[in-house]
């Protein structure tokens, strides 16, 4: 069955294409989208400046729902093949995700989602 057979497929299809495309054109920016922080290592998102640029597809926030986002630069050592290896296996991106994030709510969520 195609994508017209299922509206909730082809939603979430475009939904996920649209997410990448913003993944993409965040991670490319600069300012005024981030604002770098005064050591100069992290940049912070410039949240009224993320709204113009990318427009809410899934509704409004809800209440009581905050957002902190920054990004920062490093060197990921490791070849290549075994980092799409590890983007492309669902355990292992949880993995390096819950460890580059390494904070009391992400810990929580790894223990629920990987055990």
């Amino acid at each position: 069955m195609g994508r017209a057979g299922n509206p909730e497929k082809s939603m979430l299809a475009e939904l996920a294409l649209t997410s990448m495309d913003e993944l993409v054109k965040m991670a490319q920016a600069s300012e005024p989208l981030w604002i770098p922080s005064f050591e100069g290592r992290s940049e912070t998102l410039n949240y009224e400046e993320y709204l113009q640029v990318f427009p809410r597809c899934i509704g409004p926030r809800a209440l009581g729902y905050l957002s902190k986002v920054t990004r920062e630069k490093g060197n990921v050592i490791i070849n290549s093949l075994a980092l799409v290896k590890t983007l492309m296996d669902a355990v292992s991106w949880l993995n390096l995700i819950f460890t580059l994030l390494n904070c009391p709510i992400m810990l929580h969520l790894k223990s629920y989602f990987v055990g």
